[in-house]
């Protein structure tokens, strides 16, 4: 047997041996669990998650297919009501007559999301002597504006119709399917048994929509699954002193999230929530009565006010979470905008930030904005709030605080978020930053140990992307434009494991992967890094060759961001193969890649 070994390398350890090894075998030990978003699976009302070659025919004709529309004149009337469009009302004039069109064409039949899209962007309409394209229309409306037309103009499925079938094995994306399964089995090891899983869907604007689909899912992976109806707006009808006010909820509903008819559409969850809410007591009964808890949806905003702790049964709540957790009675799963809630607090290192909004670009040139809870960022440009999607947001402290060793973003790759990371860690003073791509889960277990406080193991079909600000130096010159300098980044994929000893990091590639042998050496220039996934392209190719330095560039009108990701002495890569969910995929882990940034005025 080898015996364990540990080398210092200029502040980052790296560790071999059993002492890794204990960790990443011991995965019934982890209590936490980060997803990067994206975590989709093969079901009827999302066809498209699975296999080509199985979507015609996998799913009988009595199940729900996914959502419906008709237009009528009611629904016309509903959607393009002058009170739901103040401010608009060229805009509602015009898709006015757009629906009228489509109602002419479309003969009383019903219609996909997807079918409605295109006859609309196919259409010209007159107003006052002017033609209109459809398109142009379609794309000057807001995401609030679209849903409100989708919301009134769609039908209510009957009953024997409501039932969400999933096929797991037909699913498109493993990885998915990898990060549940291992999701049940840490749920499974707490109760010994059969466990009771309850999801919350808080982070949906459509809190009902996903509901069933979820619940499938997760009984079919041996757990009893449960819904928590625990939203946005059932926290403000609790502001409002509960009882009666639950009976408004979906009023409350639509003051959150700008939706509306979810009670119509789906009657059954309504009821439920609505008597969730005027039970009040039951949200800390079910708690703990709980072996796991998932957290699901895409909406910072809506996640962070269902889990305010500054409320008094928020407080209660994240309070509970964590004690139960460090008892090892509790794991706690988040997606997306369910994972970066499960972070924020007080933290090893300082406060932890919670992220709410941003692109890189404009988050490296314009700096932050810290938000106060209640703020709302905008769902898209348009509506009355404090902040864009484009303008980089945080709360300065929230959340659950099960994460506490850094911030947390996610879909990282995916969108190249990189930017706005780099810039949030600087800005907030952090020790480490985590990113985590799209179907790629970090799994954590907070030790309790002074000296190892935190492990964690990587999974999935991405990576972790890991900011190191212990040696980053970071400036703001006269033009307020950011210089940075020495910043250290980590990438770790499918089975790389690590923790914090003695506040430093301390990583191991996963044995399957290895030295990079390619003896190319070309010069990696990327004009266009933060569009879809250009950063982690670059930085994939400076990891599986012999180049030293990926230059990359940002530039928007008369600014431009220039990025030298640089490998140095003690940079390490590993690549190869890893076996996700039976599907090969390459992988390239590396560790101590430095980044040097600096922004430009052009033309000045």
């Amino acid at each position: 047997m080898k015996h364990a070994c540990k080398w210092i390398i200029l502040g980052i350890s790296v560790i071999c041996g059993s002492m890794v090894a204990k960790a990443e075998n011991n995965d019934e030990h982890y209590n936490v669990m980060l997803s990067g978003g994206g975590l989709d699976f093969c079901r009827s009302d999302a066809s498209y998650y699975c296999i080509r070659s199985a979507r015609k025919s996998l799913f009988k004709n009595n199940v729900y297919k996914g959502r419906a529309f008709r237009l009528s004149q009611d629904s016309i009337a509903m959607a393009t009501n002058p009170s739901l469009w103040q401010g608009r009302e060229n805009a509602r004039v015009q898709v006015h007559k757009v629906l009228e069109y489509l109602a002419a064409r479309a003969a009383q039949e019903s219609m996909t999301a997807r079918e409605l899209a295109r006859m609309w962007k196919r259409s010209e309409i007159e107003v006052d002597g002017v033609w209109y394209s459809g398109r142009e229309i379609y794309n000057k409306l807001s995401v609030s504006e679209r849903n409100l037309i989708l919301d009134a103009i769609e039908l209510v499925p009957a009953a024997k119709d409501r039932k969400v079938e999933v096929a797991l094995d037909k699913s498109r994306h493993r990885g998915s399917i990898v990060i549940l399964k291992r999701f049940a089995k840490l749920a499974r090891k707490v109760a010994g048994g059969k466990a009771k899983v309850l999801f919350v869907s808080a982070g949906y604007t459509d809190t009902f929509a996903n509901v069933r689909a979820w619940l499938e899912v997760l009984n079919q992976l041996d757990v009893s699954a449960e819904w928590l109806p625990l939203d946005a707006a059932v926290q403000l009808a609790w502001k409002q002193g509960g009882g009666a006010a639950c009976d408004n909820i979906h009023e409350f509903r639509r003051q959150v999230t700008s939706r509306f008819r979810r009670e119509e559409v789906f009657p059954d969850l309504a009821k439920q929530q609505v008597a969730f809410c005027k039970a009040q007591g039951r949200l800390m009964s079910t708690l703990q009565g709980a072996d796991a808890i998932f957290i699901a949806g895409e909406d910072l905003t809506l996640t962070t006010q269902t889990f305010a702790v500054h409320t008094s049964m928020g407080g209660q709540f994240a309070n509970e979470v964590r004690k139960l957790t460090s008892e090892g009675k509790l794991v706690v799963a988040g997606d997306d905008a369910g994972a970066i809630v499960l972070g924020g607090g007080a933290g090893l290192f300082n406060d932890v930030p919670m992220i709410q909004s941003g692109l890189s670009h404009n988050a490296l040139m314009n700096g932050g904005q810290l938000l106060n809870y209640g703020d709302r960022v905008c769902i898209s440009s348009g509506e009355e709030c404090v902040a864009y999607p484009t303008d980089l947001t945080y709360l300065s402290e929230g959340g659950l605080g099960l994460f506490r060793w850094g911030a947390v973003d996610t879909k990282v790759s995916q969108n190249s978020r990189q930017g706005r990371m780099i810039r949030l860690s600087i800005e907030t003073q952090q020790t480490y930053s985590f990113g985590i791509d799209e179907r790629t889960a970090l799994l954590v277990k907070d030790n309790n140990d002074p000296r190892v406080p935190v492990s964690f193991k990587v999974m999935g079909e991405g990576g972790v992307y890991i900011i190191d600000n212990t040696k980053t130096q970071a400036d703001e010159t006269l033009e307020e434009a950011l210089q940075v300098q020495n910043m250290m980044t980590h990438y770790l994929t499918h089975n790389d494991v690590g923790m914090l000893r003695d506040k430093k990091l301390v990583t191991r590639f996963a044995s399957t992967k290895f030295s990079v042998n390619s003896r190319q050496s070309p010069i990696l220039k990327s004009g266009r890094v933060f569009e879809q996934a250009n950063y982690q392209r670059l930085a994939n190719m400076l990891c599986t060759t012999a180049a030293r330095v990926a230059t990359a560039k940002s530039t928007a009108l008369d600014e431009q961001v220039v990025i030298k990701l640089k490998k140095e002495r003690k940079s390490i890569s590993r690549s190869g193969k890893v076996s996700v969910g039976g599907r090969p995929l390459a992988a390239c882990s590396y560790r101590d890649f430095a980044i040097d940034l600096s922004i430009n005025f052009l033309g000045f």
